[in-house]
């Protein structure tokens, strides 16, 4: 049996050259011709492995959210103030109803060294009062 790999009328040969399919005017030949050629990169550059890596140093740092603006030293102790106390409300209610583990203990350390800190922070900001008004 014989397999005959090419269509009638299709052979290679007889294709005409690609000059006589299009016309001289063609308009996608002038489209062609007033692209700008590509930049010619090397390697390198075109997987931007000549750029220095970015890493903590060289990434600016987010911008601060609105709800973090800078306010003055009396309402910043007075938030802090309101904080501690809400957190110490919320433990003394948990501690009450809840066996102490581990967990619960540290937590306790924890707002007992903030507690401890307010103090001596509230006892500062006194001493600073008293003697400016001197």
């Amino acid at each position: 049996m014989r397999v005959q790999y090419t269509l009638p009328g299709f052979l290679p040969a007889e294709s005409p050259p690609s000059e006589a399919l299009e016309p001289a005017g063609s308009p996608f030949l002038g489209r062609l011709q007033s692209l700008p050629l590509p930049r010619t990169l090397n390697w390198k550059s075109l997987l931007h492995l000549d750029e220095d890596p970015s890493d903590p140093t060289s990434i600016d740092p987010p911008p601060r959210p609105a709800s973090l603006d800078f306010r003055d030293p009396v309402s910043e102790r007075w938030n802090w103030t309101k904080m501690l106390s809400r957190l110490l409300a919320v433990s003394a209610s948990q501690s009450s109803q809840l066996p102490a583990n581990n967990a619960d203990r540290a937590i306790g350390r924890m707002l007992t060294m903030l507690t401890d800190f307010r103090e001596a922070e509230d006892f500062i900001a006194a001493r600073y009062l008293a003697e400016t008004e001197e």
